[in-house]
Protein backbone atom coordinates (compact mmCIF):
# COMPACT_ATOMS: atom_id res chain seq x y z
CA UNK A 1 0.00 0.00 0.00
CA UNK A 2 3.05 2.30 0.73
CA UNK A 3 4.66 1.79 -2.46
CA UNK A 4 1.40 2.53 -4.64
CA UNK A 5 0.93 6.16 -2.26
CA UNK A 6 4.39 6.72 -3.10
CA UNK A 7 4.54 6.45 -6.80
CA UNK A 8 1.74 8.47 -7.03
CA UNK A 9 3.42 11.56 -6.75
CA UNK A 10 6.13 10.47 -9.34
CA UNK A 11 3.30 9.37 -11.72
CA UNK A 12 1.73 12.81 -11.99
CA UNK A 13 4.45 14.60 -12.07
CA UNK A 14 5.26 12.14 -15.10
CA UNK A 15 1.95 13.06 -16.34
CA UNK A 16 3.14 16.62 -16.05
CA UNK A 17 6.10 16.32 -17.98
CA UNK A 18 4.78 14.58 -20.77
CA UNK A 19 1.72 17.13 -21.15
CA UNK A 20 4.49 19.96 -20.85
CA UNK A 21 6.72 18.38 -23.64
CA UNK A 22 3.06 17.87 -25.73
CA UNK A 23 2.08 21.38 -25.55
CA UNK A 24 6.03 22.76 -26.61
CA UNK A 25 5.38 20.22 -30.31
CA UNK A 26 2.12 21.31 -30.53
CA UNK A 27 2.81 25.00 -30.09
CA UNK A 28 5.87 25.07 -32.24
CA UNK A 29 4.68 22.42 -34.91
CA UNK A 30 1.00 22.06 -34.88
CA UNK A 31 -0.81 18.36 -33.59
CA UNK A 32 0.39 16.29 -36.93
CA UNK A 33 4.06 16.79 -35.31
CA UNK A 34 2.76 15.29 -31.71
CA UNK A 35 2.89 11.32 -31.89
CA UNK A 36 3.37 8.90 -29.44
CA UNK A 37 7.38 8.13 -30.98
CA UNK A 38 8.06 11.88 -31.28
CA UNK A 39 7.10 12.46 -27.40
CA UNK A 40 8.51 9.59 -26.19
CA UNK A 41 11.74 10.64 -27.74
CA UNK A 42 11.93 14.09 -26.63
CA UNK A 43 10.42 12.91 -22.47
CA UNK A 44 13.67 9.89 -23.24
CA UNK A 45 11.37 7.01 -22.13
CA UNK A 46 9.55 4.25 -23.95
CA UNK A 47 6.29 4.75 -26.10
CA UNK A 48 4.86 2.09 -23.46
CA UNK A 49 5.46 4.51 -20.79
CA UNK A 50 3.04 7.01 -22.41
CA UNK A 51 0.50 4.67 -22.44
CA UNK A 52 0.67 3.49 -18.37
CA UNK A 53 0.15 7.39 -18.12
CA UNK A 54 -2.44 8.15 -20.34
CA UNK A 55 -4.87 5.37 -21.43
CA UNK A 56 -4.40 6.27 -25.01
CA UNK A 57 -2.83 9.20 -27.25
CA UNK A 58 -6.06 10.47 -27.67
CA UNK A 59 -6.73 11.61 -24.08
CA UNK A 60 -3.89 12.96 -23.63
CA UNK A 61 -4.47 15.24 -26.83
CA UNK A 62 -7.44 15.80 -24.74
CA UNK A 63 -5.78 16.87 -21.72
CA UNK A 64 -4.40 19.06 -24.22
CA UNK A 65 -7.01 20.73 -25.46
CA UNK A 66 -8.82 20.88 -21.88
CA UNK A 67 -5.83 23.08 -20.83
CA UNK A 68 -6.24 25.52 -23.73
CA UNK A 69 -10.05 25.92 -23.30
CA UNK A 70 -9.20 26.67 -19.70
CA UNK A 71 -6.80 28.81 -20.69
CA UNK A 72 -9.33 30.76 -22.99
CA UNK A 73 -11.94 30.69 -20.56
CA UNK A 74 -9.51 32.86 -18.06
CA UNK A 75 -9.14 35.52 -21.11
CA UNK A 76 -12.45 35.81 -21.47
CA UNK A 77 -13.29 36.11 -18.07
CA UNK A 78 -10.87 39.01 -17.42
CA UNK A 79 -12.17 40.63 -20.32
CA UNK A 80 -15.72 40.79 -19.36
CA UNK A 81 -17.35 43.84 -18.75
CA UNK A 82 -20.18 43.39 -16.18
CA UNK A 83 -22.88 46.24 -16.60
CA UNK A 84 -22.00 47.67 -19.65
CA UNK A 85 -24.08 47.45 -23.20
CA UNK A 86 -24.28 43.90 -24.68
CA UNK A 87 -22.41 45.41 -27.82
CA UNK A 88 -19.26 46.62 -25.82
CA UNK A 89 -19.46 43.21 -23.78
CA UNK A 90 -19.59 41.23 -26.83
CA UNK A 91 -16.94 42.97 -28.56
CA UNK A 92 -14.54 42.88 -25.49
CA UNK A 93 -15.14 38.89 -25.92
CA UNK A 94 -14.76 38.40 -29.07
CA UNK A 95 -11.40 40.62 -29.01
CA UNK A 96 -10.26 38.60 -26.13
CA UNK A 97 -11.25 35.22 -27.91
CA UNK A 98 -9.13 36.02 -31.78
CA UNK A 99 -6.26 37.60 -29.65
CA UNK A 100 -6.09 34.49 -27.55
CA UNK A 101 -7.12 31.95 -30.58
CA UNK A 102 -4.43 33.59 -32.93
CA UNK A 103 -1.40 33.34 -30.20
CA UNK A 104 -2.17 30.19 -29.42
CA UNK A 105 -3.03 29.20 -33.01
CA UNK A 106 -1.76 25.78 -33.28
CA UNK A 107 -3.18 24.55 -30.20
CA UNK A 108 -6.71 25.93 -31.09
CA UNK A 109 -6.50 24.22 -34.47
CA UNK A 110 -6.28 21.26 -32.47
CA UNK A 111 -9.34 21.88 -30.36
CA UNK A 112 -11.07 22.63 -33.53
CA UNK A 113 -9.96 19.54 -35.24
CA UNK A 114 -11.21 17.78 -32.24
CA UNK A 115 -14.54 19.64 -32.26
CA UNK A 116 -14.66 18.72 -36.39
CA UNK A 117 -14.91 14.87 -35.32
CA UNK A 118 -17.44 13.49 -33.79
CA UNK A 119 -17.05 10.08 -35.09
CA UNK A 120 -14.66 9.58 -32.08
CA UNK A 121 -16.84 11.62 -29.55
CA UNK A 122 -16.31 14.51 -27.21
CA UNK A 123 -15.59 13.73 -23.93
CA UNK A 124 -18.02 15.51 -21.15
CA UNK A 125 -15.37 17.58 -19.89
CA UNK A 126 -15.03 19.19 -23.44
CA UNK A 127 -18.90 20.38 -23.96
CA UNK A 128 -19.05 21.54 -20.21
CA UNK A 129 -15.46 23.47 -20.66
CA UNK A 130 -17.42 25.18 -24.18
CA UNK A 131 -20.69 25.45 -22.47
CA UNK A 132 -18.60 27.41 -20.36
CA UNK A 133 -17.40 29.79 -22.90
CA UNK A 134 -21.06 30.43 -24.33
CA UNK A 135 -22.64 31.41 -21.17
CA UNK A 136 -19.88 34.25 -21.01
CA UNK A 137 -21.18 35.57 -24.53
CA UNK A 138 -24.78 34.69 -23.15
CA UNK A 139 -23.76 36.81 -20.27
CA UNK A 140 -22.68 39.68 -22.18
CA UNK A 141 -25.91 39.62 -24.28
CA UNK A 142 -28.50 39.52 -21.45
CA UNK A 143 -28.81 43.07 -21.35
CA UNK A 144 -30.95 42.65 -24.86
CA UNK A 145 -33.24 39.85 -23.22
CA UNK A 146 -35.96 40.53 -21.49
CA UNK A 147 -37.28 38.80 -18.15
CA UNK A 148 -39.89 37.10 -20.20
CA UNK A 149 -37.94 36.29 -23.24
CA UNK A 150 -38.52 32.29 -23.67
CA UNK A 151 -36.41 30.51 -21.95
CA UNK A 152 -33.40 29.62 -23.85
CA UNK A 153 -33.38 32.30 -26.13
CA UNK A 154 -30.72 34.49 -24.92
CA UNK A 155 -28.87 30.75 -24.87
CA UNK A 156 -29.50 30.28 -28.36
CA UNK A 157 -28.35 33.98 -29.06
CA UNK A 158 -25.02 33.14 -27.29
CA UNK A 159 -24.17 29.97 -29.18
CA UNK A 160 -25.12 31.11 -32.97
CA UNK A 161 -22.60 34.60 -31.88
CA UNK A 162 -19.95 32.04 -30.95
CA UNK A 163 -20.50 30.15 -33.70
CA UNK A 164 -19.78 32.62 -36.28
CA UNK A 165 -16.75 34.28 -34.24
CA UNK A 166 -15.11 30.37 -33.99
CA UNK A 167 -15.78 30.21 -38.15
CA UNK A 168 -13.68 33.58 -38.17
CA UNK A 169 -10.88 32.22 -35.89
CA UNK A 170 -10.76 28.68 -37.82
CA UNK A 171 -10.48 30.23 -41.30
CA UNK A 172 -7.54 32.56 -39.77
CA UNK A 173 -6.05 29.63 -37.53
CA UNK A 174 -5.45 28.01 -40.96
CA UNK A 175 -4.65 30.56 -43.30
CA UNK A 176 -7.71 30.47 -45.36
CA UNK A 177 -9.08 33.73 -44.50
CA UNK A 178 -8.48 35.78 -47.59
CA UNK A 179 -10.68 32.61 -49.58
CA UNK A 180 -13.94 34.43 -48.69
CA UNK A 181 -13.12 37.87 -47.48
CA UNK A 182 -9.97 39.15 -49.50
CA UNK A 183 -7.50 41.73 -48.21
CA UNK A 184 -10.07 41.67 -44.70
CA UNK A 185 -8.66 40.68 -41.30
CA UNK A 186 -9.91 38.46 -38.55
CA UNK A 187 -10.55 41.86 -35.67
CA UNK A 188 -12.50 43.65 -38.36
CA UNK A 189 -14.22 40.70 -39.57
CA UNK A 190 -15.33 39.81 -35.80
CA UNK A 191 -16.24 43.66 -34.49
CA UNK A 192 -18.60 43.76 -37.59
CA UNK A 193 -20.23 40.73 -37.00
CA UNK A 194 -20.68 41.56 -33.39
CA UNK A 195 -22.40 44.97 -34.05
CA UNK A 196 -24.57 43.49 -36.74
CA UNK A 197 -25.39 40.52 -34.79
CA UNK A 198 -26.17 42.36 -31.57
CA UNK A 199 -28.08 45.46 -33.16
CA UNK A 200 -30.38 42.58 -34.98
CA UNK A 201 -31.00 41.30 -32.07
CA UNK A 202 -31.96 44.38 -30.42
CA UNK A 203 -34.18 45.66 -33.33
CA UNK A 204 -35.92 42.52 -34.03
CA UNK A 205 -39.54 41.87 -33.23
Amino acid sequence: MNTVHSSRPHRESQREAALTAARGILEAEGLAALTARRLAGVLGCSVGTLYNLFDSFDALVVQLNLATLAELELALAAAALPGASAEEAAQSLAAAYLAHTTRHRRRWAAVLEANAAPRSGQPDAMRDSTARLVELVEQALAPIFPPEAAPGTARLAAAVLWTGLEGIAALSTAGNLALVAPGADASSMARLLVRAYVTGLATRD
